[in-house]
């Protein structure tokens, strides 16, 4: 009796490990080995880092929610995976857009991301890159481009399966998390971060959200494509969108109804075949027009083929059952002129952040600003430039890659440094100013333009002709006096604000006489300020909110 139950016992005890074993061999390791990561610019190899690399294939869900298993990839620097080095945090890295087959993370591509890892500043993070579906072990399938949250449940899963192998390996996964994109690899971060908070909240939390150059909003871009047809879009991106759009929500539109010839017989080559980049692509599409490319019913929004892509655009949009947790924190970075990414589809970001209402009334945290550590919503949108990949991305892996040595520097304790906070507790945009009037007494400068005799008698004329192709000062840059409300408005820089520093600027230290002084008049009566702030305040805070 005894060596029956003794056998049972047995039996119980195996099958229980076996039970725990195969949870654990869920995530299996499809390959691993040392590699070497370079920074560079086209072929220009500037600085190397030993990695160690590990392919998993783990579980998850498809974009139709059906249980599957998908491929990523984590990178860990050598000298981390040693113990020679304390990890400081893990990335979860989307990829931008791909087309080839071959540019799939479990194939060794990873353009961008070396940047980050592999440069002077060294960042000690681990990095965590999921294929995502119809690449690596699913290439045989078809991708879901920019498709609402179809890739950020592989995204999630991806990073706790690399979690639980980093633990059962006793690699230390570092104090800070980290979720990041550029370009569509935005997009799939920013919908990675939605399913986050509403469905793995008690899995995963981010410290900083990380973005640039994505498209929130896709159905803000399409209408910023149609409506400046004329500007020299880089086309790949919407065409890829709308045919997924097309395929996934069964729209039905043959290549010959979407594009004109001889685009309409490549449309299903260039993106289905896995064989082309997104290089490729723009070197077929150089110098053409939407006109040139597109049939002329999906540029007209009366029509029913517009009216199609846009409501499937809208029933699959990334604000939709989106209740933004008020602990997470974001960066979100776009050049101002983006040929490839409308920047008002990601500003729609932003402001959906900043505007966001809690139903139990708590307070929103997103308040933009261009100063991290003051708020849960740092935003960067002021540059004016064209090119989306190798200047905008090329300047936004940089920019991750400084966000992630700086945490560690500004935070310990789970405390922002005291130093630190003291003096970003003043970066108010009037402080900003008056430190600067001090330095180069700004004061005066614009006192001078404004006596100059040449017209510019107020500080408005002056931004105003600033910007004339005359003086040539943003002729560069293609830009005018809207262009510089926006940028403020991007950048957290209320109307309010901008008549603080106005009027700081314009007011004499010193007035002569206390009749002149701004405020009442010695009979009691109301005076407007010395350059009629007052007119100028109302005047362009109409114009602004018509112009919109």
């Amino acid at each position: 009796m005894k060596k029956k139950l003794w056998f049972f016992a047995v039996v119980l005890i195996s099958m229980a490990t076996l039970t725990a074993r195969a949870a654990i061999e869920t995530t299996r390791v499809i390959q691993e080995k040392d590699t070497i990561w370079g920074f560079g610019v086209e072929g220009i190899n500037l600085y190397s880092r030993p990695m160690h690399r590990i392919d998993i294939a783990y579980d998850t869900k498809d974009p139709e929610g059906n249980a599957c298993r998908m491929s990523g990839v984590i990178i860990i620097p050598k000298d981390v995976y040693d113990g020679e080095q304390k990890c400081d945090g893990t990335i979860l890295m989307h990829h931008y857009t791909q087309l080839a087959k071959k540019d799939a993370p479990s194939h060794g591509y990873n353009t961008g991301e070396d940047m980050v890892l592999a440069n002077p500043l060294s960042p000690n993070y681990i990095m965590v890159l999921p294929d995502f579906y119809g690449f690596g072990i699913t290439e045989d399938k078809e991708q879901w481009y920019c498709y609402g949250t179809a890739n950020a449940h592989a995204a999630l899963d991806c990073l706790l399966a690399a979690l639980d192998l980093l633990e059962d390996r006793a690699i230390d996964r570092g104090k800070f998390m980290i979720n990041a994109g550029y370009s569509s690899g935005g997009y799939d971060a920013i919908a990675t971060q939605k399913v986050r908070d509403m469905e793995y909240k008690d899995k995963i939390s981010f410290d900083r959200t990380v973005v640039g150059g994505l498209p929130f909003d896709l159905q803000d871009a399409y209408s910023e494509y149609v409506k400046n047809k004329d500007y020299p879009w880089r086309l790949f991106g919407l065409l890829m969108i709308m045919d997924s759009y097309n395929n996934h929500a069964n729209l039905g539109f043959t290549p010959e109804q979407m594009l004109k010839p001889p685009f309409d017989e490549k449309l299903e080559e260039w993106i289905h075949s896995g064989k082309y980049t997104t290089a490729d692509i723009m070197v077929e599409l150089q110098g053409k027009k939407l006109e040139d490319v597109l049939q002329e019913p999906f540029m007209k929004r009366s029509t029913p083929e517009y009216k199609a892509i846009n409501k499937a655009l809208a029933k699959c949009a990334l604000a939709n059952d989106w209740e933004p947790d008020p602990t997470q924190k974001y960066s979100v970075f776009h050049i101002y002129k983006d040929v490839v990414v409308p920047v008002a589809a990601d500003r729609a970001l932003l402001n959906f952040l900043a505007n966001y209402e809690y139903e139990d009334g708590r307070t929103n945290p997103f308040k933009k600003t261009i100063i991290p550590e003051l708020s849960h919503l740092s935003t960067n949108f002021f540059l004016p430039l064209k090119d989306h990949s190798l200047v905008s991305g090329i300047m936004y892996y940089i920019g991750l890659a400084a966000t992630l040595t700086a945490l560690p520097v500004l935070y310990y304790d789970d405390e922002l440094n005291t130093h630190y906070a003291d003096f970003v507790q003043g970066l108010t945009p009037l402080e900003l100013v008056k430190t600067l009037d001090k330095k180069y007494n700004l004061k005066a400068m614009v006192k001078e333009k404004m006596e100059s005799g040449d017209g510019s008698s107020d500080l408005f004329s002056i931004l105003a002709k600033i910007t004339q192709t005359a003086n040539g000062y943003l002729e560069p840059y293609d830009m005018e006096f809207g262009d510089l409300l926006l940028i403020a408005e991007d950048c957290g820089l209320s109307m309010e604000e901008i008549l603080n520093i106005y009027t700081y600027l314009t007011t004499p230290d010193e007035p002569e006489s206390s009749s002149n002084r701004a405020g009442k008049t010695t009979d009691g009566e109301p005076q407007l300020t010395p350059f009629l702030a007052d007119y100028y305040f109302n005047y362009l805070n109409n114009w602004y909110n018509n112009a919109k």
